[in-house]
């Protein structure tokens, strides 16, 4: 019976039994503990953290004996931006009194963005531009383009009140719930760049949230089979898992810029977000790279190598290529028998084979125009790894040589000029055009690599100085001073066409020669470029306007101040006259849209992708 008392000796033993048992259950299960934590801690030692929560956007420089670890991002806290995200202190404002000529020009940049926001703040506030003649606002994206890509440069210039003004709007009002179409790669370098930009240079995370949500908003431009993005979505319902390409994004047909320049943004906030999905999308963009890269250009198939000798490559307009000598002396020596784009092809041999998976990419133009923010973004890119991802070198080499020996020539007046290929005809006009301007800052940038020749970093930097002087040349030749589209010398006289909107191309590779040859006269330039603008851009309301077509003797002005006007032109020319300790090279890059964006070493390793072409 249940109820009976059992004998001593069963009782003491059954005491004894439960309670081995309950120690032996309860030491297993604290064992078990132990060893789960134990190989959670082993497991964690060999992930990366999620990179927001990294001691990049807290702690100091980069120290000086990390040497090459940094490049590797061997220990977590050499994973940082070269400064601090927030650490950047703007310049003081001009105090002219001082008789400082520097100070004198900055104080009058500095004016004239005073003024031209003003006007934007009175009659177009939160509109992407500005129609200064009849004094109203346009939108071409509808997402306050001007005010958003302005924040840097109000930061800058220490213009507070119009900076604190922008910042309100953009917490309290900035949404992209947008059901147009858009143009992606306009978005993501002036929209997504501009906040980028401003989170780093402020610190204030207000602006990486937004630029996270435009981000998501972006990605499924990425969600093509092929890797090529598509060139307009909708920027309303995105973000939530979903992606229907008939009514979120369209497009067949895409430039080598607008696929391959839009990955400088997603890997500045790869680094910096905690959203593993935002992260991916950086090696989305990455992977449009290579699609273009496997698509074309034409002339970046022909005779590139993964490793190219140093050996000089004239720059003669009477080259004959066909001449056996003239082709043995031009041509490098392969040290391996795989060229750069065969390399690409293996890594992503099934990137643009598919029939139908996405958007083609359209390689007729190789250097310059459409194709010219592919070329920006190889160099850009690699600065902004701080040069330790030799996956950008090859392409980076091979880019600069096939430059060098076929597109860029001396013309018989003594300027370089770029050689029009269409993908048909070889166009061996002497053309100088707005859109070559930008090469300066590749070939500088590019001439900063470790190990590259003497011969080649001065051959790279002689070309950057030649291609400025062709740009002044080309705005000497304008009436007013200020460049159009492009000029053409035919033997006798100099034929220009288009007219001045206010862009940046010229002030931008003058800034870069002034900061990497301390030679004055590119200052002296850039002023005179701003003085021409003064006279003929300005309007007695205090905005400016770009030219409309100009002949000789007759400038008219349009009624358009486009964003890039206090996002880019006004930013260069300030910094340009400011302290060179005023967002230096070897620490920042720009973007594609002027925005300046840290250099981050170590950002390849910290957000490795992985090798399939697809996922």
């Amino acid at each position: 019976m249940r109820f009976l008392a059992k004998p001593a000796e069963r009782t003491l033993r059954s005491t004894l039994i439960r309670l081995t048992y309950i120690v032996l259950t309860r030491t297993a299960a604290v064992s078990t503990c132990i060893l789960a934590g134990f190989l959670l801690f082993l497991t964690s030692l060999g992930r990366s953290p999620p990179p927001a929560a990294l001691l990049h956007a807290s702690r100091g420089r980069l120290r000086e004996d990390q040497g090459d670890h940094r490049c590797g991002c061997t220990r977590i806290d050499t994973c940082l931006t070269a400064v601090p995200v927030g650490s950047f202190v703007p310049p003081p404002v001009p105090e002219v009194n001082n008789g400082d000529l520097n100070v004198i020009r900055m104080d009058a940049v500095r004016t004239a963005t005073l003024s031209a926001w003003r006007v934007y703040e009175e009659h177009a506030f939160a509109f992407d531009n500005l129609h200064p003649l009849s004094q109203k606002g346009k939108n071409t994206f509808g997402l306050a383009a001007t005010l958003i890509e302005a924040l840097p440069t109000l930061y800058i210039m220490r213009l507070t009140s119009e900076y604190d003004a922008a910042r309100n709007w953009v917490d309290q009002h900035l949404t992209f719930d947008k059901s147009e179409y858009i143009n992606v790669h306009e978005v993501t370098t002036r929209i997504l760049g501009a906040l980028l930009s401003a989170y780093q240079v402020t610190g204030d995370p207000l602006f990486l949230d937004k630029a996270e949500i435009l981000a998501a908003r972006l990605g499924p431009a990425f969600d093509s089979l092929n890797g090529v993005p598509y060139p307009f979505c909708r920027l309303a319902g995105f973000g939530n898992g979903t992606f229907d390409a008939v009514n979120v994004c369209r497009g067949t047909e895409i430039s080598q810029s607008a696929a391959a320049g839009i990955a400088l943004e997603f890997r500045a906030l790869a680094f910096h977000t905690l959203r593993p999905e935002l992260r991916h999308l950086r090696c989305k963009a990455d992977r449009a790279v290579q699609a273009v890269v496997e698509a074309g250009p034409r002339l970046l198939k022909e005779h590139i190598s993964d490793e190219i000798d140093g050996e000089n490559v004239s720059i003669n307009a009477n080259d004959d290529e066909d001449d056996e000598e003239s082709s043995k002396r031009n041509s490098p020596r392969f040290t391996t028998m795989h060229s750069y784009y065969a390399y690409m092809v293996e890594l992503w041999q099934t990137a643009v084979s598919a029939i139908g998976a996405g958007p083609t990419v359209d390689t007729t133009a190789t250097f310059t125009g459409k194709a010219r923010g592919f070329y920006e973004y190889l160099t850009k890119a690699w600065r902004q790894g701080g040069g330790c991802e030799e996956a950008y070198r090859y392409p980076l080499d091979a880019s600069m040589h096939m430059l060098l020996r076929r597109a860029i020539f001396e013309s018989s007046t003594g300027d370089l000029y770029l050689k029009q290929f269409d993908g048909k005809n070889d166009v061996d006009d002497a053309v100088i055009e707005q859109s070559m301007c930008y090469l300066p800052a590749v070939f500088h940038i590019a001439a900063q690599q470790k190990g590259i020749s003497a011969r080649r970093e001065d051959q790279w930097r002689d070309v950057a100085e030649g291609i400025t002087r062709s740009c002044i040349r080309m705005y000497e030749q304008f009436p007013g001073g200020l460049g159009g589209d492009s000029v053409r010398y035919n033997g006798k006289l100099w034929i220009t066409r288009g007219a001045y909107k206010l862009q940046a191309d010229l002030v931008e590779a003058l800034f870069y020669m002034w900061r990497s040859t301390n030679d004055m006269h590119y200052k002296e330039r850039a002023w005179k470029v701003f003085e021409n603008i003064q006279r003929e851009c300005r309007l007695e309301n205090g905005a400016f306007t770009v030219l409309d077509e100009v002949t000789i003797g007759n400038i008219t002005k349009g009624d358009l101040m486009p964003s890039d006007f206090l996002g880019s032109t006004l930013r260069f020319l300030y910094i340009t006259f400011a302290d060179i300790s005023t967002l230096p090279l070897d620490k920042w890059i720009f973007n594609r849209a002027g925005h300046p964006l840290l250099v981050t070493p170590g950002l390849g390793a910290l957000n490795t992708c992985p090798t399939e072409v697809f996922g």
